[in-house]
């Protein structure tokens, strides 16, 4: 069975490949890592709230196939204010332990948020090719409202779709796990803005309902 790594940096970011996940599920065993407790920066944060959210992580795994789901304690919003090479070794820490990957899926890393640009630079530097020769292909995901935020002089620019039609049901559901990330609409982040992105993304290839990634390396056909 090929093995599919998906490395983010905050609990409810893996929903930005979560349609794909949902359709390889069966051919892939899926292992996700966290790498952020994603709620410490906000004002009345606790805890509580960080173990609130891995339950709400766990349930969103079952639902998208996740195999093996991983939590790191990095602070939220702040993976800057300590060396990246703490970031890397956590990784190939993680990695180790589960042994190399087929396909790997991260953050664009133009992304708005700080936290997503160190997680995709870590990944990257994980999974240099030469480092990890079997693997197959590295992929960034776009993530609402901090890959589609004017912040970088290049924008996210997709260069593979996968068709997510008979998925995105589950990925909404996943999604919905989160009990208090989802906006209401227009608010990108919203059952309707991903229900809009699904279709736009579906629109540019000739599907009805897609999830669109750039490309870092492929090394062979998923």
């Amino acid at each position: 069975m090929f093995k599919m790594f998906v490395i983010v940096a905050h609990p409810d970011d893996e929903i930005g490949c979560g349609g794909t996940m949902a359709k390889y599920s069966e051919e892939y065993e899926i292992s996700c890592l966290i790498l952020g407790e994603g709620e410490m920066s906000r004002d009345g944060a606790s805890y509580d709230v960080v173990a609130d959210l891995k339950r709400q992580s766990r349930k969103a795994a079952r639902i998208l196939g996740i195999k093996n789901l991983s939590f790191k304690d990095f602070p939220d919003n702040s993976f800057d204010s300590g060396p990246m090479l703490s970031i890397v070794k956590a990784i190939e820490r993680w990695v180790g332990a589960l042994g190399p990957p087929d396909y790997v899926f991260t953050h664009f890393q133009r992304d708005l948020n700080v936290d997503h640009q160190m997680t995709s630079q870590a990944v990257q530097t994980v999974f240099r090719p030469e480092a990890f020769p079997d693997c197959k292909g590295l992929f960034f995901f776009e993530m609402p409202s901090s890959t589609d935020r004017f912040c970088s002089e290049r924008l996210f620019h997709p260069t593979m779709y996968v068709d997510i039609e008979d998925t995105l049901p589950m990925k909404l559901q996943a999604f919905e796990c989160y009990e208090g990330e989802a906006k209401g609409p227009p608010h990108p982040r919203s059952v309707k803005g991903m229900l809009d992105l699904a279709g736009y993304r579906g629109s540019c290839i000739g599907f009805s309902a897609a999830e669109a990634f750039e490309i870092g390396y492929v090394k062979g056909f998923l």
